[in-house]
């Protein structure tokens, strides 16, 4: 089940990777706020994590940015089945490089 489409709390995550390409940037916005508490919305500064990591843990970093991973996402009642190839979870400009994506 799609999170973005129940009123669950969603944590940090990295919004549709399974797609090719991968949205730079996404806006999002609100048409009525609904009646209550609730819906904050916490965002993560993705590049400055990976830093942190790549001071922290190198070695972690380096696996993140080295071994490729696939990003799948299936929705069987829409008929959906989104797919993307192989690619390390960060991107980075060569061996100590600056972190791309």
């Amino acid at each position: 089940e799609n999170l973005a489409f129940t009123a669950a709390s969603i944590t940090q995550h990295t919004d549709n990777p399974y797609r090719d390409p991968v949205p730079g940037v996404q806006l999002l916005h609100c048409l009525r706020q609904a009646p209550g508490s609730g819906g904050e919305t916490l965002l993560v500064d993705g590049f400055a994590a990976a830093e942190r990591l790549r001071a922290a843990c190198p070695d972690a970093f380096e696996m993140l940015a080295r071994l490729p991973r696939a990003y799948r996402y299936v929705d069987a009642e829409r008929c959906t089945d989104l797919r993307t190839d192989s690619f390390p979870v960060l991107e980075v400009d060569g061996p100590g490089g600056a972190v791309r994506r």
